[in-house]
């Protein structure tokens, strides 16, 4: 499924000539999925990129815990067991973590600063998992740019712009925040955005990858 969705990207180039020319890739997951199914994804991309002629040891993966100061070790432990992904160095990111560089400011005046390890890379990916969200109305790839890549000062004013309008659990259209994620992914040069979507376990049930726009559209769509 996640292999046939990098092989079919949505609105941007394919993936062979993305990783054209590229030194190095860095996925980014959000902290709060489930461990398997992060586990699937990030083997499934890091397989894809091998194919496509990038070793895996210039492959890093990126866990945003945003608000959280500490990431969840069974994720953590599922991505260190799983034989894909060795050699392939895993950073974590959380709400006190000094790495960050800045790339700009959205509309709503969110400072955009990321975890470093994520921006330095030549190929940048987000990986995240449809579902309600008290403050965008629905999570996705967006949502591990923004808020859970982000500094301190950048996530507290996007928590903030929440509060502005009302939220309706599952609905993103006219959402703040939700514009807010788009925003910044587009000053990170977010390259491919992979949504996914899973049952009640975690499994994963379909997925889309493509240009942040277009591949959340399709993904919502389904």
């Amino acid at each position: 499924t996640i292999t046939s969705a990098l092989d079919n990207l949505i609105g941007t180039e394919n993936i062979q000539d993305l990783v054209n020319g590229k030194k190095s890739a860095a996925i980014a997951l959000d902290g709060t999925m489930a461990p398997h199914a992060a586990s699937v994804a990030a083997s499934a991309i890091v397989w894809t990129l091998e194919q496509n002629g990038m070793s895996r040891e210039n492959v890093s993966l990126i866990i945003g815990n945003g608000l959280r100061e500490h990431g969840n070790l069974d994720l953590l432990g599922a991505l260190q067991r799983a034989e894909p992904l060795g050699n392939v160095a895993i950073h974590e990111h959380s709400i006190n973590s000094v790495d960050i560089n800045k790339v700009g400011v959205t509309s709503s005046r969110t400072q955009v600063s990321l975890a470093q390890p994520f921006l330095e890379a030549d190929l940048r990916i987000a990986v995240g998992d449809l579902r309600p969200d008290h403050f965008s109305g629905m999570k996705g790839a967006q949502s591990t740019v923004m808020p859970a890549l982000a500094s301190r000062e950048g996530l507290t004013r996007h928590r903030e712009i929440s509060f502005h309008g009302s939220v309706t659990l599952g609905i993103f259209e006219g959402n703040l925040a939700h514009l807010d994620q788009m925003e910044a992914c587009k000053m990170a040069d977010l390259d491919v955005a992979l949504n996914l979507v899973t049952d009640g376990w975690g499994r994963i049930v379909s997925a889309v990858a493509g240009g942040i726009e277009q591949s959340w559209k399709t993904a919502v769509e389904r």
